[in-house]
C-alpha cells in the first residue's frame, strides 16, 4: 500500500511516489473529468479558464479552483428532457416553496451575521464621525413599500393555440402588410398576454382599456391635437384673445406652444408620489399657472417665450420639439388603439376650435368608458391594488419571489420627519453653508438637503455623508462635499456651534482622518476639486480670527518671537535621538503620525511637494494661491524642522541624501517659484483684483518668509545669500506705497511684511549694509512722522508708521551690542562684527523723542484706535531700548544722559502720565489682561493642532434658519482683542522705559520722595492729574489704584487652564517690569508702613515666577536670585513686626505637640523662633533652589538663550522662534523640590547611607521646610494653588529619605510647627487624598512605604504617628486604613500615640461609623488578638472598640434579628479571653478625653443588648462560622 505525501516530502519524493503508484498500476481515487466524452464528436468548448475539476471518489465533492467555475452544456435528447419535467412536475411547488423558506432564512441568518460582524469589527471613518449626534425627540415610521406590478414579462403565445382569427385584408399603399405578431396583438386585448393595466401617465404608450379616474383633461387634448393632426384656426385664436376669462385654455395653448417641456405630466407615476396625488399636484400646477398666467399680457408671455427659446439655444429647442412630437404621436397611436378596441373612437367630440367638449360629453364618455371595462381587468386592478398595500408579490415573477425594501425605499415619498419628538441622541446635520439644521424643522425639498442616506426625511447632511460624498465618482458631488466641509470646519474654528454639537468638530475629522483624505483629493487634476481641497485644508490649518490677532501682534514689541506650534508628542524637535525617531516614524502608518502631530503627518504624505505642483504647474486663480501660501505659512509655524522642509533646496536634498537618508520630504524649487511668482522686482502695471495671483507682489508670500525667517538665523541666512531676500524687501519698502503700480491696501500690506521681515533679519545681526544705505530714509519718515498730527493720520500710514521704528529699534539693538558680544563671548574671529555703529543709534534718538513729544501733545481726547497704540508703544519701545544699551555699553553713563533722562521724564512721560489716554487705558488694562481673565478661555484645540490663541466666543450659534453673526462682526471681535493686546504693550513699553531711566539715573527716585517728604504727606498718583512731582517720578503708575487693581486681579486669578497663548508672555513680562521697577525702589526707599503694597507686589513676583513658560528661564533666575528671597520682601520680619506674627501664631496649638524621642529635642518650638530661623536663611535658599531648578526644570543653556533674547543681543541668537508653551517651566510643587529631588535620589541604588544622615541634606530639609513655613504664615496666595494633600505627601517623604532624618532637630522642629499649621480646621477641611497629588502616581503606595519605615525605624515617634495616622480618618479612603490594618500589622504594636496628642479631634477617626465587613472583622481580631491595647496603643485601640461596638449593638433597630456579622463579632467578642478587654467591647459608651482610657463605660447593658446576647446563646455555634 502507498502511504500518502505529507508535509515534509521533497519534490522528489513526490516523483518517486508517482513512480511506483504507475508500476503498481492501482486504481485511482480521483479522476479527472475536465475533458471531453469517450465518443462525443462534438469539439471542445473553449475556456478563458483553462483548469481542472477533481472528483474524489470516496466522498463525492467537487474540489475546483478559486477561479469562476465554467460549466459544460450536456447534451440531452428533447424527450428525456420532457420526460423529465413530467416526472418532476408533480413535487416541483413543494420543492420550490421549501427551497425559497430555506434560502429566506438562510440569507436572513448571513445577512444578519454579516452586519453583526461588521458593527464590532468596523473602524472606517463613517464609524468614527457618526459619533457626532444630537439630541432628537421623535421616532420617524418605516416607509410603506407598495409593489407597482405583478409579471415580469409578457406571456409567450403560440400560433398553434391562436382561437381568434386574424385580419385577413390585403395590403394595400396606404396600409402595408403586417407581420403575424402585430395581427395577432391588435387582435387580442392585453389580459391575453398577461400584461395588466398600470396606473401611471397618459404620456407613456400604454395599450388596453383605460380606467375613467387616469384621463388628464389636459393630456387628452394634446392626444387628440396631435391625432388629428390639426393646426390651431382662427377659433383658437379668438380664444386665445380672450385669456384672461379662460386661464384653462389659455394653459393648455401655452403647452402646446412650448412642446409640453413644463406640463408637469412626469409627477404622475415618476415622482415617489401616489397617483392620485400625482393628479392633484398636477391640478394644482395647472391652476397656479393659469392664475399667474391670467396676470399678465398676452405680448409679454410671447416675449418671454421667445426669451426662452433664444436661451436654450437652436440645437436645445429642436431637440425637446422632437421629444414632443414623438411622446404625442405615442399618445396618439395609443388612443387609437384604445379607441377601436373599445369602439368608442367616436366619442371623443370637437368644438369649433378644435378642443373636446365638456360637460354631458365628457360624462356620457368617462360613463361609456365605465361600462366597456372587462371584468378581468377590473379584478385585476383591484387585486394590483391589494399588492401595492401589501409586500407578497403573486406567482410567477422572474426573480421577484422576495421583495427588497430597502431597494424600493427611494421611490417613495420622503415620509414626515418625527425625530423632533425622540429622546435618543442623532448625528447633527449640516447644510451646505455649514449651518446646524435643528431636528424637526420643515425644509421643502426643492432646497437640495434632502438625499437617499440613512434618514431620508430628515434635511442635511452629516459629517460622515460629507465624508463619504468626497470620494464619490461625480465631480460635482466631491466639490459639493469638500466645500461644504471646509464652511463646517471653518464655523467650528471660530466657535460658532458652541456646546451644541459634541464632540468638538474639528476633533472628531481629525480622529477619523479626514486630513489623509484631503492629501487624497489634492492629486486629482480637476481645478475645482483642488481648490474646494485647499479651501478645505485651509480651514483646518488656518484661522482667520488668529492671523487676524497675529498680525497685528507682530506690531507690538517683538512681536515676532512666537513660540513654535509642535505638540507633545511630535518627533521633530524633542530629546530624541536621530535613530530613535526614524525608528518610530517607520513603525506608525500615516494616520497614525497624523492623529499625533497633524503637521508632520501632511509633510510625511509630500503635501509639500504637491503645493509646489499646484503653484508651478496647476496656476490656480487667485484664491486658491493665497489659501496655499497661508498653509505654508502655519507649516512653518510649527518648528524649525517643518520650516527646514518648506525651506529645502537642491542643494540640501543632495546632502539629506548623503547623511540622513530617511526623510519625509524631498520639495526642491518650492521656494524658488515663491520667489519668482509672487516676489519678483520687477512686474506689470496695475490689475484688478483677484484676476491673477502671478508676477506681481503677494503680500502673504512675503509673510510665508518672514515666518521662515523667524525660524533660524541659517535660514534667514540662506534667503539672503540665495534669493536676495534684502533686494525684494528694499524694491517694496523704498518707493511710496502709491508708486508701487499695486492696489493700495496691497502695497501698503506689502511695505508692513517687508519691513517686519526686515527686523526679523536685523534680530540676526543680518541686513545691516542695507539699513546703512537707507539710513537717511528713516531719518525723514521720523521727522515727517513728528509733523504730521497722529490724529489724522489713517490706519495704513499709522501700521507703516509702527513697522519702520521696529526695524530702527532692531538696529539700535544691533548698534548698541556689538561690542559687548565680542568682548563677552571673545569670539571676534567666528563673528564678524556689523555694519552698524553706536553713532546711527544715537541719530535716531532726538527725531524720536521729537516724534514722541508731538504725538503726546496732539493727542487731547482718550480715544483708543489700536493703530494709535501701537504706534506709540512702538516709539517707547525704541526710546527704551536706546537707553537700555547705553547702560550696557562700557562707557557707562555721562552727564548729557543724566540731564536727557530728567527731561524725558519731566517731559514725555509727564505728557502720556496726564494725559485722558492714559487714564482710559488704566482703566481698560484689567479687562483687557489674558491672566486676570483665564477662567473665561475657551481653549479647544485638538492636541494634534495648538494655536496660537484662545477661541472667541461666537455672537451667535450657527442654526440653519436663523440669523448668525456676521464674519464682519467677528473681525470686529478680533480686532477688540487686538486692542487689549495693544493696552499691554504700551504699559510694557512705558514700564520699560521708567526701568531703563531708573537704573540710568536713581536721582528720579529720591528726587521726588525728597519733595514728598518736604510736603509732610503722602499722596498717591490720580491719573490725569497735573501734579509736577508726582508724575516727575518714572514710578508714579506703581502707586495707581487702578493698576493696582489690575495687580490683585492677576494674584488672585486661578492658573489658567492652558498656557499656550503668545499674549500672555508679553503681560508676564510686564509684570515682571513691574517688580524690578519696584523692586528698585524698595532698595532706594524701604517704607515699613507700606505692608500692602509690598505683599502686593511679593505675590505678584511669586506668580509670574509659578506661570513663566519655557523661554523665560532667565526672568525665573532673575526673580529668585533678586526678588523673591530678597529680605525686604518680608516687612513682616522687620523692626517690630516678629511680635505680632507671633501674636497670630500663637493659636495654632489645639493640643499638646507631640514630644519626640530624640535626644536633642527637649521641648516644643515655637512658630516666632521657626520664623526667625527662616528668616535668617534667606540667603542661602536663592542658590538653593536655583541649584535643583537647573537639575529637573531647565539646563543651564536655556538660561542663556532667554537671557540674550530679554536683554536683545542679536549675534547671540538663533532663533526669534521660542519653545513650545505647552505648561510652566516649574511644577506646581517647587516649593518642595528639593525635598522631592532627594527622596528620589535615596531610590536609587546604593544611595543609602552607612554613617548617619549627611550634613548637606540635613541643611537642605530644614531650609525647604522652614521657608515653605515662612510662606504658609506670610505668603499663603503664593502656594495657594499646590493642594493641602500634595504637601503633606512631600512631607512624608522627609520619613522616606532616612531612618533618621525626621529625628534631627532642625527637621523636627520644622515638621511639628507645619504639623500643626495644617492640623486646623480650616486646613483641615480642604484636606483630600483622593484628588491627583502633581508629581505622585499613587498615594497609596506612598502611605504604605511610609507605614513600612515607621514599623522598622520610628520607634514610636509621636511627630511620626502624628502624620501616619492623618491619612486614617473615617472620610478618606478606606484603602488607607487596610493598609495599617491589614497589610501592615506591626505598626499597630508601635503606634504609642497618646490621645492628647493626637492632632486632629478624635472623633475625625470614630464617625461615621465603619460598616465594611473586611474592616470590621480586622477590627476584632486585633482587639482578640491583643495587637491593641490601651496601653502601648490607646487611639488605636479606642478605634477597634468604638466601631465593633457600635456596629454590633447600634446598627440593629429594635424588633428585628441581628444579621450573619452582628452575630460573627458577637460570638466573636465572647471569645476574648481578656475579661478586661471583653468588659470594654460590651459596656462602651462613648468617647472621653479626661478618662484614661479614652472613653467611658456603661454600668450595664441595655435591654436590647441583653436580648442580642441571649439570642447568640442560643444560636449553635456552627451557624456563626
Amino acid at each position: 500500500m502507498i502511504r500518502r505525501p505529507k508535509v515534509g516530502d521533497t519534490e522528489q519524493d513526490l516523483l518517486a511516489f508517482q513512480e511506483r503508484f504507475l508500476v503498481s498500476r492501482g486504481s485511482p481515487s480521483a479522476s479527472v473529468v475536465g475533458g471531453s466524452k469517450a465518443g462525443d464528436k462534438r469539439p471542445p468548448i473553449t475556456r478563458s479558464v483553462d483548469r481542472d475539476v477533481v472528483r474524489l471518489r470516496t466522498s463525492g465533492a467537487t474540489v475546483s479552483s478559486p477561479l469562476e467555475e465554467v460549466h459544460r452544456p450536456t447534451k440531452k435528447s428533447k424527450f428525456k428532457e420532457k420526460r423529465d419535467q413530467t416526472r418532476n412536475a408533480v413535487h416541483h411547488e413543494d420543492r420550490v416553496l421549501m427551497e425559497e423558506e430555506e434560502e429566506e432564512e438562510g440569507n436572513e441568518e448571513e445577512e444578519e451575521d454579516l452586519y453583526e460582524a461588521m458593527d464590532r469589527q468596523d473602524t472606517h471613518i463613517t464609524k468614527v464621525l457618526a459619533h457626532i449626534q444630537e439630541h432628537d425627540l421623535s421616532p420617524a415610521p418605516p416607509p410603506a413599500i407598495t409593489c407597482k406590478a405583478k409579471y415580469g414579462f409578457p406571456l409567450v403565445r403560440r400560433l398553434e393555440q391562436e382561437a381568434t382569427p386574424m385580419d385577413p385584408a390585403p395590403p394595400t399603399a396606404s396600409k402595408p402588410k403586417k407581420s403575424l405578431f402585430a395581427r395577432q396583438f391588435e387582435s387580442h386585448t392585453l389580459d391575453y398576454f398577461g400584461v395588466e393595466l398600470m396606473q401611471g401617465d397618459l404620456g407613456t404608450p400604454q395599450f388596453g382599456p383605460i380606467p375613467k379616474d387616469e384621463v388628464n383633461p389636459i393630456s387628452v387634448s394634446s392626444v387628440a391635437h396631435a391625432e388629428a393632426g390639426e393646426e390651431e384656426d382662427d377659433g383658437a385664436a379668438t380664444d386665445r384673445s380672450n385669456f384672461a376669462s379662460d386661464a384653462s385654455h389659455t394653459w393648455n395653448t401655452f403647452l402646446r406652444s412650448t412642446g409640453g417641456v413644463v406640463s408637469g405630466e412626469g409627477l404622475i407615476g415618476s415622482s415617489g408620489l401616489t397617483p392620485e396625488a400625482a393628479r392633484q399636484e398636477v391640478s394644482k400646477m395647472d391652476q397656479e399657472n393659469a392664475r399667474w398666467l391670467s396676470q399678465f399680457p398676452e405680448q409679454e408671455i410671447l416675449e418671454q417665450q421667445e426669451k426662452i427659446k433664444n436661451t436654450l439655444g437652436a440645437s436645445t429647442l429642436a431637440f425637446l420639439q422632437a421629444r414632443r412630437k414623438k411622446v404625442s404621436g405615442s399618445r396618439a397611436e395609443g388612443t387609437r388603439m384604445y379607441t377601436r378596441r373599445t369602439g368608442e373612437e367616436g366619442n371623443v367630440q370637437k368644438n369649433d376650435g378644435g378642443m373636446e367638449c365638456d360637460g354631458t360629453r365628457d360624462d356620457a364618455m368617462e360613463t361609456k368608458m365605465d361600462t366597456k371595462i372587462d371584468p378581468k381587468v377590473e379584478n385585476r386592478i383591484e387585486e394590483k391594488a391589494k399588492m401595492s398595500e401589501g409586500t407578497v408579490a403573486p406567482e410567477g415573477w422572474l426573480h421577484m419571489d422576495v421583495v427588497e425594501k430597502e431597494k424600493l425605499e427611494w421611490t417613495c415619498e420622503v415620509p414626515m420627519d418625527t425625530s423632533a419628538f425622540q429622546k435618543s441622541p442623532k448625528e447633527v446635520r449640516f447644510s451646505l453653508e455649514g449651518l446646524v439644521i435643528p431636528r424637526g424643522v420643515n425644509i421643502p425639498i426643492h432646497l437640495g438637503l434632502h438625499h437617499h442616506g440613512d434618514e431620508p426625511e430628515a434635511a442635511g447632511y452629516t459629517l460622515a455623508e460629507l465624508v463619504h460624498l468626497t470620494r464619490s465618482a461625480v465631480l460635482q458631488q466631491r466639490v459639493l462635499a469638500l466645500q461644504a466641509l471646509g464652511h463646517i470646519i471653518q464655523r467650528a474654528t471660530l466657535n460658532e456651534y458652541g456646546e451644541r454639537v459634541e464632540p468638538p468638530v474639528v476633533h472628531t475629522l481629525l480622529e477619523a482622518g479626514v486630513p489623509l483624505l484631503l492629501r487624497y483629493s489634492l492629486d486629482e487634476q480637476n481645478e475645482a476639486v483642488i481648490g474646494a481641497t485647499v479651501d478645505c485644508l485651509h480651514a483646518i490649518l488656518v484661522s482667520p480670527l488668529e492671523e487676524q490677532l497675529l498680525d497685528d501682534y507682530c506690531s507690538c514689541y517683538r512681536g515676532s518671537h512666537l513660540p513654535a506650534l509642535r505638540p507633545q508628542g511630535s518627533l521633530w524637535g524633542g530629546k530624541r535621538q536621530e535613530k530613535d525617531r526614524e525608528e518610530e516614524e517607520e513603525e506608525e502608518t500615516d494616520a497614525i503620525a497624523m492623529q499625533r502631530d497633524l503637521v508632520e503627518g501632511l509633510v510625511r504624505v509630500k503635501l509639500l511637494p504637491r503645493l509646489r505642483y499646484i503653484l508651478e504647474v496647476c496656476r490656480p486663480n487667485h484664491h486658491v494661491v493665497s489659501a496655499i501660501l497661508e498653509v505654508l505659512t502655519r507649516i512653518c509655524r510649527h518648528s524649525l524642522q517643518a520650516a527646514t522642509e518648506v525651506h529645502i533646496s537642491l542643494i540640501d536634498i543632495l546632502t539629506r541624501i548623503l547623511f540622513s537618508p530617511k526623510r519625509y520630504s524631498n520639495c526642491p524649487r518650492l521656494m524658488n517659484v515663491i520667489f519668482e511668482e509672487f516676489l519678483p522686482i520687477t512686474w506689470e502695471g496695475k490689475s484688478e483684483v483677484g484676476t491673477t495671483a502671478y508676477r506681481k507682489p503677494h503680500p502673504l508670500a512675503m509673510r510665508l518668509v518672514r515666518t521662515l525667517a523667524s525660524a533660524g538665523r541659517h535660514l534667514t541666512s540662506t534667503l539672503i545669500s540665495r534669493h536676495k531676500l534684502m533686494d525684494v524687501i528694499l524694491r517694496y519698502v523704498v518707493p511710496h506705497p502709491t508708486d508701487m503700480e499695486l492696489p493700495s491696501h496691497e502695497a501698503y500690506a506689502l511695505g508692513d511684511e517687508g519691513l517686519r521681515t526686515w527686523g526679523v533679519a536685523l534680530g540676526y545681526g543680518l541686513g545691516t549694509n542695507a539699513f546703512d544705505g537707507t539710513y537717511a530714509m528713516f531719518i525723514k519718515q521720523l521727522q515727517s512722522m513728528a509733523s504730521a498730527c497722529l490724529g489724522h493720520m489713517g490706519a495704513p500710514e499709522l501700521r507703516r508708521a509702527a513697522a519702520m521704528i521696529g526695524v530702527m529699534e532692531c538696529a539700535v539693538d544691533v548698534a548698541g551690542c556689538a561690542p559687548n558680544m565680542l568682548r563677552e563671548e571673545g569670539s571676534s574671529a567666528c563673528i564678524p562684527p556689523p555694519s552698524l555703529v553706536w553713532s546711527h543709534a544715537s541719530g535716531l534718538l532726538p527725531p524720536a523723542l521729537h516724534c514722541l513729544s508731538a504725538w503726546l501733545t496732539n493727542m487731547v481726547d482718550g480715544g483708543m484706535e489700536l493703530e494709535k497704540i501701537l504706534c506709540l508703544s512702538r516709539l517707547l519701545h525704541l526710546v527704551a531700548t536706546y537707553f537700555m544699551k547705553h547702560s550696557e555699553k562700557a562707557s557707562g553713563s555721562s552727564v548729557e544722559m543724566l540731564q536727557l533722562a530728567d527731561d524725558i521724564t519731566s517731559g514725555p512721560l509727564a505728557k502720556l502720565t496726564s494725559s485722558p489716554l492714559f487714564t482710559s487705558l488704566l482703566e481698560s488694562l484689567r479687562s483687557s489682561s489674558v491672566l486676570a481673565n483665564a477662567s473665561h478661555w475657551v481653549k479647544r484645540d485638538p492636541p494634534s493642532l495648538p494655536s496660537h490663541t484662545h477661541l472667541l466666543a461666537a455672537p451667535n450659534v450657527a442654526i440653519y434658519g436663523q440669523p448668525c453673526a456676521e464674519r464682519s462682526d467677528l473681525s470686529q471681535q478680533g480686532r477688540v482683542e487686538s486692542v487689549g493686546v495693544a493696552i499691554i504693550n504700551i504699559f510694557h513699553g512705558y514700564l520699560r522705559l521708567c526701568f531703563a531711566l531708573v537704573q540710568l539715573h536713581k536721582g528720579l527716585l529720591d528726587k521726588a520722595d525728597k519733595e514728598k517728604r518736604e510736603e509732610g504727606e503722602e499722596k498717591s498718583l490720580q491719573p490725569g492729574t497735573t501734579d509736577h512731582y508726582k508724575v516727575l517720578t518714572a514710578t508714579a503708575i506703581l502707586n495707581s489704584p487702578l493698576f493696582q487693581d489690575y495687580l490683585e486681579a492677576v494674584v488672585l486669578s486661578h492658573a489658567p487652564t492652558c498656557t499656550q497663548v503668545c499674549f500672555m508672555v508679553s503681560e508676564l513680562e510686564l509684570l515682571y517690569l513691574a517688580v524690578k521697577v519696584f523692586m528698585l525702589r524698595l532698595e532706594l526707599h524701604r517704607d515699613a508702613t507700606k505692608q500692602p503694597l509690598i505683599q502686593l507686589y511679593h505675590n505678584l513676583a511669586f506668580r509670574v515666577l509659578s506661570l513663566c513658560p519655557q523661554g523665560m528661564e532667565y526672568h525665573i533666575s532673575d526673580l529668585i536670585t533678586g526678588v523673591i528671597w530678597h529680605p525686604y520682601m518680608f516687612c513682616e520680619l522687620s523692626s517690630g513686626a516678629g511680635s505680632v506674627v507671633e501674636g497670630d501664631i500663637g493659636g495654632l496649638s489645639l493640643r499638646d505637640p507631640p514630644s519626640s524621642v530624640s535626644k536633642d529635642v527637649t521641648c516644643p518650638p515655637s512658630s516666632s523662633s521657626i520664623l526667625s530661623e527662616a528668616f535668617g536663611r534667606l540667603c542661602i535658599v536663592p542658590q538653593m533652589y536655583l541649584k535643583k531648578f537647573q537639575e529637573v526644570c531647565y539646563a543651564k543653556q536655556a538660561v542663556e538663550r532667554s537671557k540674550h533674547q530679554l536683554l536683545c543681543h542679536p549675534l547671540l541668537v538663533d532663533s526669534v522662534m521660542t519653545p513650545p508653551i505647552s505648561s510652566a517651566v516649574l511644577p506646581s510643587e517647587w516649593i518642595l523640590l528639593p525635598i522631592t529631588i532627594e527622596y528620589d535620589n535615596s531610590l536609587k541604588p546604593g544611595a543609602h547611607r552607612s554613617s548617619g544622615v549627611q550634613p548637606d541634606c540635613v541643611a537642605m530639609v530644614t531650609t525647604t521646610l522652614q521657608t515653605l513655613f515662612l510662606l504658609e504664615r506670610l505668603r499663603p496666595n503664593a502656594i495657594r494653588e499646590l493642594p493641602l494633600g500634595a504637601k503633606l505627601a512631600r512631607l512624608l517623604c522627609v520619613f522616606l529619605i532616612d531612618g533618621e532624618l525626621f529625628l534631627e532637630k532642625d527637621v523636627h522642629n520644622a515638621l511639628s510647627v507645619l504639623l500643626r499649621l495644617y492640623c486646623t480646621s480650616e486646613m483641615q477641611e480642604r484636606l483630600d487624598f483622593s484628588s491627583p497629588i502633581p508629581g505622585l502616581v499613587s498615594f497609596y503606595d506612598l502611605y504604605s512605604s511610609v507605614a513600612a519605615q515607621f514599623a522598622a525605624v520610628s520607634y514610636g515617634d509621636p511627630l511620626f504617628s502624628s502624620y501616619l495616622i492623618l491619612p486614617l480618618q473615617q472620610r478618606f479612603s478606606l484603602l488607607l486604613r487596610r493598609c495599617v490594618w491589614d497589610e501592615h500589622p506591626t505598626v499597630l504594636r508601635v503606634f504609642s500615640l497618646p490621645l492628647q496628642q493626637c492632632p486632629v479631634p478624635v472623633e475625625s477617626f470614630l464617625y461615621p461609623v465603619e460598616t465594611d465587613p473586611v474592616q470590621l472583622e480586622l477590627y476584632m481580631a486585633a482587639i482578640a488578638s491583643g495587637s491593641v491595647r490601651p496601653q502601648w496603643c490607646p487611639v488605636l485601640y479606642l478605634i477597634a472598640v468604638h466601631h465593633v461596638h457600635s456596629f454590633v449593638f447600634s446598627q440593629n433597630n429594635e424588633g428585628t434579628a441581628p444579621n450573619a456579622l452582628q452575630r460573627k463579632l458577637l460570638h466573636g467578642v465572647s471569645c476574648v479571653k481578656a475579661e478586661e478587654t471583653k468588659r470594654h467591647l460590651l459596656f462602651y459608651a462613648g468617647p472621653l478625653a479626661d478618662c484614661s482610657l479614652g472613653f467611658y463605660l456603661n454600668p450595664q447593658l441595655s435591654t436590647l443588648q441583653d436580648a442580642m446576647i441571649n439570642t447568640l446563646r442560643q444560636t449553635p455555634s456552627r451557624e456563626m462560622k
